[in-house]
C-alpha cells in the first residue's frame, strides 16, 4: 500500500436553495460562474428547464468549499433565501495513485478495492442494483453476480465496477480513472497524463442518505468528521477460509472442501459482496435445518451439533484488513481538515 498516495476529495456537491423571489436559471448561473473552473448545473424545480421558480440545485465539480460558500454568499445578497440552503448530494472519492506511472500497479489495487469492499446495504433483489462491470462509451453492463449472490464472472480492468442503482440513496463505482472532464452522450473526455492517472473509489449519497447522518443543512459539513465515512461507506475486509481437515474418506469432509472452493472461487471473481450474500444464505439455510430438526433432536435426546452454529459478530466470515482501511481513513482525515479551514476561512 506505501507505493501509493492516497488522496481523498469531493468530486462533486449539489446544494439546494429557496429563493425570495423567483428567477430562472440562468441568472444564478451567471451570477456565481465566474468562481468556478469547471461549468456548473443550475436546475430549477420546475417542469420546464426555463421556468421561473424559487427551488434551484446548483451542482459543482470538484469544488472547494469556500468556492461554494462564496457563491451562496452571492446568491442570497441578490436574491435572499428563505431557508438556509441545503446539501442535496455528494460524492466523495479516494484516489490511489502510484508513487510512479504503472498501469499494472493500478490495474491490481482497483481490483483489490473492489473485491475487499463490504457493504451492508442488500443489492442482490433488484438487477439494475446488482454488481455489475460497465465498459464502452455507451456504457455495456455485465453483472457480477446473479440474485443469489453466485460470482458469474469477473470485472474487465478497462470498465468500471457499480454497485447500486443510478438513484440509490448510496452508490458505489470502482475505477481506474485514466480520463476526465468524461460526457458519454457528446463522446468527449480528456486523457489524463501518465502521472495523474489513478485507481479510484466513489461513494455517491443523495439526499436522503445525507439527512441520515445528520448533514443536511450545507453549513453542518464544517462539523462533520469524514473519518466516520470509512466505517459506513468504505469499508475493506478480508475474507477468512475454513482450515481444511486432515481426515480422508468422510463425505462431509469432501463436502467442507467444495464449500470452501466454493467461496474461494467466488471471491476471486466477484470479492466479498458475493462471499457476503453466500455467508447470509448459509446461516439463513442452517438457521432453518435447526429449526426443523430441533423437535426430532429433542426426541431423540441428542442435542445439536455445535458445528451448525455461525458467528453471530457484525462482521461475520470478514476480518478487518487494516492497511487498507487505515491508507482511506488517513485520506478522509485529510479531507476533512481541508474542508474544515475553507469553512474557518473569512469570505
Amino acid at each position: 500500500m506505501r507505493e501509493f498516495e492516497a488522496r481523498a476529495v469531493i468530486d462533486w456537491l449539489t446544494v439546494e436553495v429557496k429563493l425570495n423571489r423567483s428567477s430562472q436559471f440562468q441568472w444564478l448561473q451567471k451570477e456565481i460562474e465566474d468562481l468556478f473552473d469547471r461549468r456548473l448545473y443550475v436546475k430549477n424545480d420546475r417542469p420546464l428547464r426555463n421556468e421561473a421558480a424559487t427551488t434551484f440545485t446548483i451542482k459543482v465539480q470538484e469544488p472547494a468549499v469556500l468556492q461554494v460558500r462564496k457563491a451562496l454568499a452571492r446568491l442570497e445578497a441578490k436574491f435572499g433565501f428563505t431557508e438556509p440552503p441545503t446539501l442535496f448530494g455528494i460524492e466523495i472519492s479516494v484516489d490511489f495513485t502510484p508513487s510512479s506511472p504503472d498501469d499494472l500497479a493500478r490495474a491490481t489495487i482497483m481490483r483489490v478495492l473492489s473485491n475487499h469492499l463490504v457493504v451492508e446495504r442488500d443489492y442482490l433483489e433488484a438487477g439494475l442494483s446488482r454488481p455489475r462491470t460497465v465498459w464502452g462509451g455507451r456504457g455495456k453492463v455485465l453483472q457480477l453476480v446473479d440474485g443469489s449472490g453466485a460470482a458469474r464472472q469477473d470485472p474487465y480492468t478497462d470498465g468500471t465496477v457499480e454497485i447500486g442503482a443510478e438513484k440509490a440513496d448510496v452508490r458505489w463505482r470502482v475505477m481506474d480513472k485514466t480520463v476526465d472532464q468524461q460526457n458519454r452522450a457528446a463522446g468527449t473526455h480528456v486523457d489524463l497524463p501518465q502521472d495523474l492517472r489513478r485507481a479510484r473509489i466513489e461513494v455517491t449519497l443523495n439526499s436522503w442518505e445525507i439527512k441520515q447522518i445528520g448533514v443536511s443543512a450545507f453549513d453542518k459539513l464544517a462539523g462533520v468528521s469524514f473519518t466516520t465515512f470509512q466505517g459506513r461507506y468504505f469499508r475493506f475486509m478480508l475474507p477468512t477460509f475454513p482450515i481444511q481437515s486432515a481426515a480422508r474418506g468422510r463425505a462431509s469432509e469432501a463436502i467442507h472442501a467444495w464449500r470452501a472452493q466454493q467461496r474461494l472461487t467466488n471471491f476471486r471473481q466477484a470479492g466479498n459482496l458475493s462471499i457476503s450474500a453466500l455467508d447470509k444464505q448459509s446461516v439463513a439455510h442452517r438457521l432453518n435445518l435447526r429449526k426443523s430438526e430441533r423437535g426430532t433432536m429433542k426426541r431423540l435426546g441428542l442435542r445439536m451439533p455445535k458445528g451448525l452454529q455461525e458467528a453471530k459478530g457484525r462482521d461475520g466470515t470478514f476480518i478487518a484488513y487494516e492497511d487498507l482501511s487505515e491508507r482511506v481513513r488517513e485520506a478522509l482525515r485529510r479531507l476533512g481538515n481541508r474542508v474544515a479551514a475553507d469553512f474557518a476561512s473569512g469570505l
